[in-house]
């Protein structure tokens, strides 16, 4: 074949469809081509000179007169395919983008070329077929003579009460902060004060009047990775005092889906709830806060880095609940939606989030270590969105972390 190494080419491809292609190899009879849109295994060997040609000059363009959205598209055509020319079925043979041409094979076997344009991909009795019903205009010269017919009374249904309380007088919680600032989750992993070293999974958190239940299932665990949850081995406390995290243990892949199933129950029973107290503002108020105080907990940790002084972004905290985020916040036009805390003025914030969340210690292995603080804190309603956001500005110490670090830190 008369082609150079490295010649720019036109050539079919596996799926019968003309493609720019580069010769990698001429092997006298037969050339070696390669598409550079596709990957080496997608090269042909290719005996025939029907099936390679030189390069086309330019491409040749649709007329617009004779453009059609009922013609094949040449992009997704391929040999195989079933057209119509002139109403009747053809099998597409070879595809030609760069032409606009296709070869197709007729009902008696013989093989023809034609312009794209003149190809349908469906015909006119199939669409006619698939839409059969058309809409009528209707003859309304006698609609004024005929009498309106009489509307039935709506039945009026009394709306139905709202329980303020579950069946057995408790209310449901997916997340818990203490006073001394451990964040209770359910699906986390725990010890217990009274367990030793054994580590248990929590699986419900509830309320019954004021006091707090929460309750763990034991875990089975080797070198801080939990690989098996022990059935019928529970526990119910309700001294949180006693319960502290474990924040370096993992479970295996084989007990991930146990505990995102303790997750997704936890999270129905508060839904369930949540719907049967849509009246009780009382509890919806304190699952708000629940909630807010794990992301900005969670905020506030991740956002706190050795090199930076503040997020990069403002913290996302859903949308702006008017009648909850203003009682917890005081958001209100007065102060245009957002507050401001700064200096000593953080500490306004320990009752929503417990305490130590503005504290992050940079190696809490070393007990010389340095920590960082949070100086800062504005939450605001992002007007566009209508979400709740919080940023803040942190700093970092000159002296080791103690219990009264807010009266070390400078502020």
């Amino acid at each position: 074949m008369n082609f150079t190494v490295g010649e720019i080419v036109e050539a079919v491809d596996e799926f019968g469809v003309w493609a720019s292609a580069r010769i990698i190899e001429n092997r006298g009879d037969s050339v070696v081509v390669t598409f550079p849109q596709w990957k080496s295994d997608w090269d042909r060997e290719i005996t025939s000179t029907c099936e390679v040609r030189k390069r086309s000059i330019e491409e040749v363009l649709v007329p617009r007169s004779l453009a059609s959205h009922k013609s094949p598209n040449l992009k997704k055509l391929m040999a195989g395919d079933t057209v119509y020319l002139a109403g009747k079925d053809v099998t597409v043979c070879l595809c030609d983008p760069i032409r606009k041409t296709v070869t197709v094979k007729l009902s008696d076997a013989t093989v023809q070329t034609v312009n794209v344009w003149e190809l349908e991909s469906s015909r006119k009795a199939d669409e006619q077929a698939a839409n059969p019903r058309k809409r009528k205009r209707r003859d309304l010269s006698g609609l004024d003579q005929q009498q309106p017919e009489p509307q039935q009374p709506v039945p009026q249904h009394p709306e139905p009460q709202q329980p303020t309380a579950t069946e057995n007088g408790s209310v449901e919680f997916c997340f818990h902060v203490t006073s001394n600032g451990t964040l209770i989750r359910i699906g986390s992993f725990y010890t217990l004060g009274f367990s030793g070293n054994s580590i248990f999974v929590c699986s419900s958190i509830s309320r019954e009047t004021n006091q707090f239940s929460f309750k763990f299932l034991l875990c089975s665990f080797v070198s801080n990775k939990v690989d098996e949850l022990i059935q019928g081995v529970a526990c119910s406390i309700t001294d949180p005092q006693q319960i502290s995290p474990c924040s370096d243990v993992t479970c295996s892949s084989k007990i991930k889906s146990f505990v995102d199933k303790i997750i997704c129950e936890g999270w129905e029973r508060m839904f369930n709830c949540q719907r049967n107290n849509i009246g009780n503002i009382s509890y919806m108020l304190d699952l708000r806060k629940s909630c807010l105080a794990s992301q900005m907990r969670q905020g506030v940790w991740s956002g706190i880095s050795r090199s930076a002084t503040h997020p990069a972004q403002p913290i996302h905290l859903g949308i702006f609940d008017p009648l909850l985020d203003t009682k917890i916040f005081g958001l209100s036009s007065k102060n245009q939606f957002q507050l401001l805390y700064k200096g000593k003025d953080i500490s306004q914030l320990d009752a929503l989030l417990g305490a130590l969340w503005d504290v992050k210690i940079l190696e809490p292995s070393n007990p010389q270590s340095h920590f960082k603080y949070v100086c800062q804190v504005r939450v605001f309603v992002h007007k566009p969105s209508m979400s709740l956001r919080f940023n803040f500005s942190y700093s970092e110490s000159n002296v080791p972390f103690t219990p009264t670090y807010r009266n070390r830190c400078i502020y």
